[in-house]
């Protein structure tokens, strides 16, 4: 079994550098922003993404000891331990951009997948207006993820990773815009599921 392989296993799936050029070609950063990873791993993509917008403070959250170490080489700020035990600002102060690859895996305590739990815990660090880009297996759209993301994000779109980059974990890359508050949006809600089900 590959390295890549393995390191999935665990819940941990890098994102590709390829991807992440795709994702900064859609965003522009007009002055200083800060730009949060809750499960920065490495920090690579959020360090790349930074590096390609120009301007911003890149700021990581990192359980695994190893890859907090990684990541402290790279991005500005990183809080080793559980995004759990963060204290952050939340509201008009929280952060610009959250970048959010959370593991791919099932809280068994909760019953609950940790795409949906990581989604649910930190989307009140990101500001109203502020960018959520939240990647995640297309199988992994379910109802209740839908139901988060049209409530509390609005514009939201959804792409698929390229060619090669999709062939691996069938990956897709959400992008919405926070809103000031929640919204029932039922619209939007089954654009999400749609989306789930297009190859």
């Amino acid at each position: 079994m590959s390295h890549f392989m393995n390191l999935a296993k665990m819940g941990y799936v890098p994102t590709p550098s390829l991807v992440v050029e795709r994702v900064a070609a859609f965003l522009r950063a007009d002055g200083a922003c800060h730009l949060l990873d809750p499960c920065a791993g490495a920090g690579e993509a959020l360090a790349q993404l930074g590096g390609l917008l120009g301007h911003g403070t890149t700021f990581g959250i990192e359980l695994d000891v190893n890859r907090s170490a990684a990541a402290e080489v790279v991005l500005h700020q990183v809080l080793g331990g559980s995004y759990e035990h963060a204290l952050l600002s939340k509201g008009a102060e929280g952060a610009e951009l959250l970048w959010l690859n959370p593991p791919y895996s099932t809280d068994t305590k909760a019953g609950r997948r940790l795409e949906l739990t990581f989604l649910r815990e930190t989307q009140d660090w990101l500001r109203p207006g502020g960018v959520l880009i939240y990647i995640v297996r297309q199988a992994h759209l379910s109802g209740h993820v839908a139901r988060r993301l049209s409530t509390w994000f609005e514009d939201l779109s959804i792409y698929r990773f390229p060619g090669q980059e999709y062939d691996a974990y069938q990956q897709v890359v959400v992008f919405g815009l926070k809103r000031e508050s929640a919204v029932e949006d039922n619209e939007a809600c089954l654009h999400v599921l749609s989306a789930a089900k297009t190859r």
